[in-house]
């Protein structure tokens, strides 16, 4: 199983005796994850130049500068699903990429299998008044479901 720093609100999360830092682990792992890479603008990172999202615009890595897809015509909400997916899909295959390189080097993975997506059940957005809500349906490898519940905007 692989993990991370845990993240709340944008910070590390403190254990409560103050001896170290939470960590994210199985689905809570993938979920902070996605939202980082989905939060995270694309081009942003020099070492990583294609990580992250246009949702707010971004960098392609060959240098055009993208304006965000943020807004509530029915063209916007499309470009926005359609982010989303390229995001999900590309996390899903850095995941791939790194279940083969473990299986090479170690004999096993490091990835569990309520970490992995199995797919992609779906991607939806809803205004509410002002507020764009974007809702996203996971399945895991061990066939539990997952959704993503987020405020873009």
């Amino acid at each position: 199983m692989s993990w991370s720093f845990q993240i709340v609100g944008g910070d590390l999360s403190p254990l409560s005796d103050q001896s170290g830092f939470g960590l994210a682990t199985g689905r809570d792992k993938t979920l902070q994850d996605l939202k980082l890479a989905l939060y995270e603008s694309m081009g942003t990172d020099p070492m990583h130049p294609d990580y992250g999202s246009l949702l707010d615009g971004g960098r392609l890595p060959n240098g055009t500068v993208v304006q965000s897809s943020i807004g509530s015509d029915a063209s916007s909400l499309f470009r926005i699903e359609e982010e989303v997916s390229r995001v999900i899909q590309d996390f899903i295959t850095r995941q791939n990429r790194r279940i083969k390189s473990d299986m090479a080097s170690f004999g096993r993975t490091s990835i569990s299998d309520s970490e992995i997506i199995q797919r992609v059940s779906s991607i939806g957005t809803k205004l509410f008044g002002s507020k764009l809500i974007l809702q996203v349906n996971l399945v895991m490898r061990n066939n539990n479901s997952i959704t993503i519940t987020q405020p873009l905007g």
